[in-house]
């Protein structure tokens, strides 16, 4: 296996932006070598619904603790009400789930009701302090996903490429938390159903939890495009978190975003990281 060629990626990540008139932020680790990619991978930028990530780590660092009952029942109201992904808004309220079922609602269909709940539980000022606990710096969630009354005033939850690639690594080596909780951190992104751009264009099949080969992912759609995931395949894995910002606001006439340039852009974006990882560029 030959080195990566890390200028020929930046090249061909160029192109793209020439071609989709926005900006990629990545940071990326083949994990068998360490061999890293960078682009601009310090840059906070907003992180769109990556930032659930960050409330997973905190809720099930806070059932290691006691402080949360993952098994305990949990309702939503009015005030948790959000725009944009998911399913919770769609049904009569109130519904009740058990915190850990809310919490995969937040992650595989990205669903903001469930989202607002799990920020309102575990409180937004412990997920910042630990991402800082583990030198996520860059890292801020504010008051979580805004919304409500209050939705002028709030401020979007910010990262860097750094961070969050740094934190999906620890969560594959299992290096926080417990390895159990590492264990089902990948479980349940396995499982995500938002795939329009890193598994887009990457020939990893169905998976389900039983597959050899498998892709691990949370998608943030927002001012920016965000991807952070593990691509787990035979022979190695890397892990990876690529932003991409469009130069100006893209208009977007179709319910369906899967042609969205910034979707696209960010699509062929991961294709060209898993073909450099895989020397085929």
């Amino acid at each position: 296996m030959s080195p990566l060629n890390t200028a020929q990626l930046a090249e061909h990540l160029r192109r793209l932006e020439q071609r989709f008139n926005g900006r990629f932020h990545a940071r990326v680790i083949r994990l068998d070598t360490g061999e890293e990619f960078r682009l601009r991978e310090k840059e906070v930028l907003p992180t769109a619904s990556t930032f659930k990530l960050c409330v997973l780590v905190e809720l099930l660092r806070q059932a290691r603790t006691g402080l949360v009952d993952l098994n305990s029942t949990i309702t939503w109201g009015p005030e948790h009400l959000r725009g944009g992904d998911g399913v919770l808004r769609a049904m009569a309220a109130p519904q009740e789930l058990t915190v850990h079922n809310m919490a995969v609602l937040m992650m595989i269909v990205s669903d903001n009701v469930a989202t607002a709940r799990m920020v309102d539980l575990v409180g937004p000022q412990h997920v910042t302090e630990t991402m800082h606990d583990l030198r996520l710096n860059d890292t801020d969630i504010h008051e979580g996903l805004p919304g409500g009354d209050r939705i002028a005033e709030m401020q979007q939850p910010v990262s860097t490429p750094y961070d969050l690639c740094e934190l999906i690594t620890k969560i594959y080596r299992r290096e926080i938390l417990t390895p159990e909780a590492c264990d089902e951190i990948i479980r349940i992104l396995r499982a995500n159903r938002c795939n329009d751009m890193l598994p887009r264009f990457i020939p990893v099949g169905e998976d389900w939890g039983e597959a050899a080969e498998w892709i691990a992912n949370k998608t943030g759609y927002g001012q920016c495009r965000v991807e952070v995931g593990i691509v787990q395949l035979e022979k190695f894995a890397f892990s990876l978190c690529v932003f991409f910002k469009p130069n100006a606001p893209v208009p977007n006439r179709f319910k369906c975003l899967a042609d969205y340039p910034p979707v696209l852009a960010m699509a062929h974006a991961c294709r060209a990281i898993y073909d450099a990882m895989g020397n085929r560029l």
